[in-house]
């Protein structure tokens, strides 16, 4: 059936027409590093409604997650005197 459904597809011209273009992109392979916390790495995902950051360290990788608080900049002017 999965052959059928490839074949299907595959002889369809809109599907052909609709399918996406990018190709996917090779993985990149990067040095260890040769001392703890020399080189991280940091992300930003949302949850249930709540932001977090998640922090790599790529020597050990050790992670961490935190849930971040208010993400709005403060707009306040201060005025200098």
């Amino acid at each position: 059936m999965t052959g059928d459904i490839r074949q299907f597809i595959s002889s369809c011209q809109a599907c052909a027409n609709e399918r996406p273009f990018q190709q996917k992109e090779t993985l990149l392979s990067h040095d260890i590093p040769a001392k703890p916390w020399s080189k991280i790495g940091i992300d930003l995902f949302a949850h249930a409604g709540d932001t977090y950051i998640n922090l790599v360290d790529y020597y050990s990788y050790f992670f961490e997650f935190t849930r971040l608080g208010d993400q709005r900049a403060d707009t306040t002017i201060h005025a200098c005197k």
